[in-house]
């Protein structure tokens, strides 16, 4: 048996959406940061300003908050390659 399931957006623009049921979803990106595992103060720092943002949210009764994930090629990032290197990929 095949489920149909039905959207509930009714309309959006910009970054606000109407659901069929009138509820307003609001969706906001909030910047990642890379933060050093060792690095105290910045990680303090970013706590600090994230529990900001959730207090203001709150002040609107009920919200989400959703991780999308984010594949990255980390020794392309953070590897520094000598030329050599690359020529001994190759072979």
């Amino acid at each position: 048996m095949k489920t149909v399931l039905k959207s509930p957006i009714k309309s959006f623009k910009d970054n606000l959406l109407v659901t069929t049921s009138g509820d307003v979803w609001g969706y906001f990106k909030i910047r990642s940061q890379s933060i050093a595992n060792h690095d105290i103060k910045q990680k303090d720092e970013r706590k600090t300003k994230l529990a900001f943002i959730f207090k203001d949210l709150a002040k609107f009764g009920e919200f989400e908050m959703t991780l999308l994930p984010k594949e990255l090629d980390l020794e392309e990032r953070f590897l520094v390659r000598l030329p050599y290197q690359r020529i001994l990929q190759k072979t």
